[in-house]
């Protein structure tokens, strides 16, 4: 258990990749100036990313590789899941740990019966 923590933890302190990028951007969807802005993206890319994209996800997949340009090794999926957190948007959190394969129905019984949420 402790070592999954750990493995979990290297994890999510790194940056992340194309394909989280897709999932975020896709539950993010018209939200994506909101998140940007949170990131602490500049207003005049995020404007810049407007004008040169139509589609929300587009735009927000824009945003998130931008943030992660500018910001190198703070660009994290932590960072990018406390900023989702701070919005109100956990649940998005779930998705990435599925992605990440940090949470399986397997994982989640075994939580379950080593008593973790209790």
């Amino acid at each position: 258990m402790i070592l999954s923590i750990f493995s979990a933890q290297s994890l999510v302190n790194t940056s992340h990749d194309e394909s989280l990028l897709f999932l975020v951007a896709e539950k993010v969807g018209s939200f994506w100036k909101k998140l940007a802005r949170r990131l602490k993206v500049e207003e005049d890319v995020i404007d810049s990313i407007e004008k040169q994209r139509r589609d929300c996800e587009d735009c927000c997949r824009m945003a998130l590789k931008k943030w992660r340009e500018v910001n190198d090794s703070e660009a994290t999926i932590r960072a990018l899941m406390c900023c989702l957190t701070e919005m109100g948007y956990s649940s998005i959190n779930w998705h990435i740990m599925k992605e990440l394969n940090l949470l399986t129905v397997e994982k989640m019984q075994r939580l379950r019966d080593e008593n973790v949420f209790n």
